[in-house]
Parts: structure tokens; C-alpha cells; sequence
């Protein structure tokens, strides 16, 4: 007979149960174990080289109710890895309820986007006036017009690409593309967190 067997054989039942209960419990904290190092190295693998990490590791030192704003692709994920809310991102920015689509999404993103293309101050500082923004991130990838692709956007598409259009200004004439240092927060390979 096997292991398991023998030892159901020779234990009355009271005992058997317990001793299956703990091997249950035994086999279950091993899986979860090997569960949770198995993610740790995923994370690692995942974002060991991920060039925002000055901006991941800085909005962590902040407190937990910071609230982001930055273009909607640049904010993507930020979220997720630093514990901290953001204005709006990519996932939330979409038309599946079309009515909080137009009274919140579509306000909010114009905002972060007069900002984003910001001239003066004063349409940064608005950020922190309307929402509580703490911090603003800033890449210089969706500055430039966008190049002629020859085919249409999609409809779920169409109304980020009218935003983006609408906002868009040479980087020299943008007033987060140049901050000033002290009001830099922290630097990375693609923008700056003001």
C-alpha cells in the first residue's frame, strides 16, 4: 500500500482526519509560497528595466492620497505601481457610459491636456485648482503633430485624437517641457514629474 494508505491503516479516525486536515493545510502554505515568489520574480522581470522607475519610486515617497495628472498613455500604469490615484488613464477614458463619459472624463481630459500644452504657469496651476493634482507627468511624445498615417481612427479612438490634436504646440513654446528645477520633482528617461 502507499504512503497515505498505510498511515489512514494504523491512525483511528479522529487522528486520520486531523493528519489529512494538516497535510491540506502543509500543501496549501507551500503552493501559496511558491505562488508569491513565482509574482515577486515576475515583477522583477517585468519592471526591473522600466525607465520610469526615479518617477515610480519618488510618487511612492509621496503620501498615499497623491493624485497624478499627465498625458493618458504616460500616466498608464502609474497607478497600478505606485499605490497612488491619477486624474484619468488610459483604461478610464473610455465612452461604455456615455453619459459620465461627456460630464467627467471628457472635462477632466481637456484640462489635463490645456496643461499638458501649457504656455504659462497658470494653466498648470489650474490642475491643482480644479482636482487637487499633486503631481504632473510630463514626456515630450505627444507634442509634435502626429504623422499622416493614411487611415482613419476608429470611433473608440476618434474623440483622443481630436483632444490630442486640438492641444497640440511646438515643444519650445511649453512651459513643462522647460520647468524650472525647483519645481521639478524627479527625472527619468522619458519626461519629468513636476
Amino acid at each position: 500500500p502507499t504512503m497515505a494508505a498505510s498511515i489512514q491503516l494504523r491512525l483511528p479516525e479522529p487522528r486520520r482526519k486531523l493528519a489529512t486536515r494538516a497535510l491540506c493545510v502543509l500543501f496549501a502554505v507551500v503552493v501559496i509560497d511558491m505562488l508569491v515568489k513565482a509574482g515577486e520574480r515576475l515583477e522583477d522581470a517585468l519592471f526591473d528595466d522600466d525607465p520610469r522607475a526615479a518617477i515610480v519610486e519618488h510618487l511612492r515617497s509621496m503620501p498615499p492620497d497623491t493624485l497624478i495628472a499627465g498625458h493618458l498613455k504616460d500616466v498608464d500604469g502609474l497607478p497600478l505601481r505606485t499605490g497612488r490615484a491619477a486624474l484619468i488613464t488610459y483604461e478610464t477614458f473610455s465612452g461604455w457610459y456615455p453619459k459620465h463619459h461627456a460630464e467627467v472624463d471628457l472635462p477632466r481630459t481637456h484640462d489635463v491636456y490645456r496643461a499638458y500644452a501649457a504656455t504659462s504657469w497658470s494653466d498648470v496651476a489650474r490642475l491643482h485648482a480644479l482636482y487637487g493634482v499633486d503631481a504632473f507627468y510630463w514626456t515630450d511624445r505627444h507634442v509634435e503633430a502626429p504623422k499622416a498615417t493614411g487611415k482613419r481612427p476608429s470611433s473608440r479612438d476618434e474623440p483622443l485624437g481630436t483632444i490630442e490634436d486640438h492641444y497640440r504646440q511646438p515643444a519650445d513654446t511649453l512651459v513643462l517641457a522647460h520647468p524650472p528645477e525647483d519645481r521639478v520633482l524627479a527625472r527619468d528617461e522619458r519626461g519629468v514629474l513636476i
